[in-house]
């Protein structure tokens, strides 16, 4: 069967040029996943700073995963 592949964005708002993230141990536990942060020195506004990327069988069941996942990282702005 073919692969399907899902992404959700983890967007943060606010002012820092320290930028941290937790709960990415448990994201990554889980097989068939990826998350790509992006090093991005700071921010100030509304910027992009990670994605979470799963496989499945259906498409449905990769971006319900993802999804879920990505409730698990936490932007901790400084």
């Amino acid at each position: 069967g073919i692969d399907w592949q899902a992404r959700v964005a983890e967007d943060a708002n606010g002012q820092s040029n320290n930028i941290q993230f937790s709960g990415l141990e448990k994201v990554l536990q889980e097989q068939n996943t990826q998350v790509r942060l992006f090093a991005k020195p700071e921010i100030n506004g509304s910027r992009r700073l990670a994605v979470v990327l799963h496989k499945n069988e259906t498409i449905e069941k990769a971006v319900s995963k993802s999804v879920q996942l990505a409730t698990n990282i936490n932007v901790i702005l400084s």
